[in-house]
């Protein structure tokens, strides 16, 4: 269990010595846990007072189903761009799963780390449908299909998370009441925008 007061750098500190720089590497691939869109009632174990934070704002505790276990391909990466030369930031990344070929496995549909063993992991949410289509990117024209979301949905109603649903409370204790509210405003809030710019850049 890592101790709750290290940072991620401090992790891949340890990690590095433990194993030899050499062994870890500057690109740490990190598989994906899809969560789906099946709501449940966040749990009111919480130390503030209603109407102060609510838990229905956080994606981590609306959504806590997900798909099984090391079965979604391709994974995300964490890069120590300290250890790269600066000409090979510079070029263009081939994917945003591994952006440096050089540094970083190619991962293929078949190819993704090891849930189990891997160092870390990412919890992917598909959020709500709001959420979803909110996002104005390459794939905006994916992202306006109903029957695309309710297929990703489906993925993720494998089993319920059980473990990470206590991070506010244990987060608004460690911050206090008011540090926390600060920190936390405009979470789950999705504000109108012009998108006339993006119709610009993206055409």
């Amino acid at each position: 269990r890592v101790d709750e007061r290290k940072t991620i750098l401090d992790v891949v500190k340890e990690e590095s010595n433990r194993h030899g720089y050499e062994t870890m590497g500057p690109c740490i691939m990190m598989p994906r846990l899809r969560y789906g869109s099946f709501e449940v009632q966040p749990e009111a174990a919480t130390v503030v007072t209603p109407g102060e934070i609510d838990p229905k704002n956080f994606v981590t505790l609306r959504y806590r189903w997900h798909g099984a276990k090391g079965v979604y391909a391709y994974g995300k990466t964490m890069i120590d761009v300290s250890q790269i030369p600066t000409e090979e930031l510079q070029v263009e990344a081939e994917n945003v799963h591994a952006p440096l070929c050089h540094y970083c496995p190619r991962q293929e549909g078949y190819y993704s780390p090891q849930y189990v063993t891997s160092l870390f992991r990412v919890n992917h949410y598909l959020d709500s449908f709001e959420a979803y289509t909110y996002r104005k990117d390459i794939r905006v024209e994916l992202r306006q299909s109903v029957d695309r979301y309710n297929t990703l949905a489906k993925e993720g109603n494998h089993s319920m998370d059980t473990e990470g649903s206590h991070w506010l409370q244990e987060f608004v204790q460690d911050m206090g009441s008011e540090n926390a509210k600060m920190l936390l405003a405009g979470a789950g809030i999705f504000p109108r925008l012009d998108w006339s710019l993006w119709k610009i850049l993206w055409g």
